[in-house]
Parts: C-alpha cells; sequence; structure tokens
C-alpha cells in the first residue's frame, strides 16, 4: 500500500497492479539499466537458493558476479567493516 501510494504521489506510477508500484519504486532507485540486469540475476539467485534470501556476504557475492556479466559492469561493492 505504501508503493501505491508513494507513486501516486510521485506521479510515476507505471499502472494499477501491485508489481507496477514495485517496478516505478525500483526505477527510482536503479538509474542505470545495466545496473537493472544485475540486480534481475542476483535475485534470481536468491530466490533460487532459500525463500529467506541470503547472508549479506553471499547477496554482495551474487550481486559482484551479477556485475561482470553485464556489458559495461560497474565497479564491485568495497568491502564493508
Amino acid at each position: 500500500m505504501t508503493l501505491k501510494i508513494w507513486t501516486g504521489l510521485a506521479g510515476d506510477a507505471e499502472g494499477p497492479r501491485p508489481v507496477d508500484w514495485i517496478e516505478s519504486y525500483f526505477k527510482r532507485f536503479v538509474r542505470q539499466p545495466k545496473a537493472a540486469k544485475a540486480f534481475e540475476i542476483a535475485a534470481g539467485q536468491m530466490l533460487s537458493h532459500d525463500r529467506y534470501g541470503l547472508p549479506r556476504e553471499k547477496l554482495i557475492a551474487a550481486i559482484d558476479l551479477a556485475r561482470t556479466k553485464v556489458a559495461a559492469p560497474s565497479m564491485p561493492t568495497p568491502k564493508m567493516l
């Protein structure tokens, strides 16, 4: 419901369905199409491994691996403390 209200106030709703609101939310934060592809790959890995997602370390590794599979990869994630 929050995403529906947010897209309504922002005026950037992709459509009337919940999946459209999620798409609008995603587009606000991932502005480069190549980065979106990396996140799609990482999301697929998360969904195929465990219904609760991945531990932070594995998620970072999955995103870094996904970055290498796009035409112009971004820099890998810096090591966090």
